[in-house]
């Protein structure tokens, strides 16, 4: 049975100085859902994964992921939450310069005190050779190209097998060959752990190979569709 791993209600953001507002009234993505996130630039996109995953936290309304009341939790344990439940591909990457790449996939769990045994150690390199960036492990950032960070960025995000994956625009350096790669490797991996996958995207072809679209209007206002049009 499925149950919710994100809710938010009656969200209200504003980044102070700014005039951004981000308003949102309901949207809920179950545990084993596919869901894009779709809309114009500055819209918001990023901010509200920054927001599932407690990066920032809301002005007004209540944001529940993985079970847990973001706003109730210290920034301490917002972190713990991030690094045992949720596998986050940032648009920028965030990968460390003086780390390898190896080293880079490994972070999260190392962070999270997990001990990095051979079998974890297996899964990021079998994770390297899906993404195809095996022959890349002892790479520092600086030797890596765009889509080979971003690749690099995705085996973190997937190593630790998350509750929730959350991926801002991870296709969007990559060729048209390795993107598809990389989103089949996303929705597998999602699949396998049995989590959700909420990602941004600008590219409109692939929609039909997720369960919801939520489109991000001009307004601010949250849109759910399903890919056939219906409301949800």
């Amino acid at each position: 049975m499925c149950s919710r791993v994100i809710e938010v209600e009656q969200l209200r953001f504003a980044y102070p100085g700014t005039p951004f507002r981000l308003e949102l009234n309901h949207i809920s993505v179950s545990n084993e859902e596919n869901v894009a996130v779709i809309g114009p630039s500055g819209c918001g996109k990023s901010t509200l994964l920054d927001l599932i995953a407690g990066i920032q936290i809301p002005t007004h309304g209540t944001i529940r992921t993985a079970g847990q009341n973001l706003a109730s939790l210290t920034a301490a344990n917002r972190r713990e939450l991030r690094l045992r439940k949720i596998g986050f591909v940032f648009q920028d990457f965030r990968l460390l310069e003086y780390l390898s790449v190896l080293d880079s996939i490994l972070l999260p769990l190392k962070l999270s005190g997990q001990r990095i045994d051979r079998t974890i150690k297996k899964r990021a390199y079998e994770l390297a050779e899906r993404a195809g960036i095996n022959a890349l492990l002892d790479r520092r950032p600086a030797r890596l190209s765009h889509g080979e960070r971003q690749r690099a960025a995705i085996c973190r995000a997937l190593l630790g097998a998350p509750e929730l994956v959350l991926a801002d625009e991870p296709t969007g350096n990559l060729d048209p060959a390795t993107g598809k790669a990389i989103l089949d490797l996303l929705f597998e991996q999602a699949r396998e752990a049995k989590a959700a996958l909420v990602m941004i995207t600008h590219e409109h072809a692939i929609l039909p190979q997720f369960d919801r679209v939520i489109d991000i209007g001009t307004e601010n206002q949250a849109v759910a569709n399903s890919v056939g049009g219906d409301a949800s």
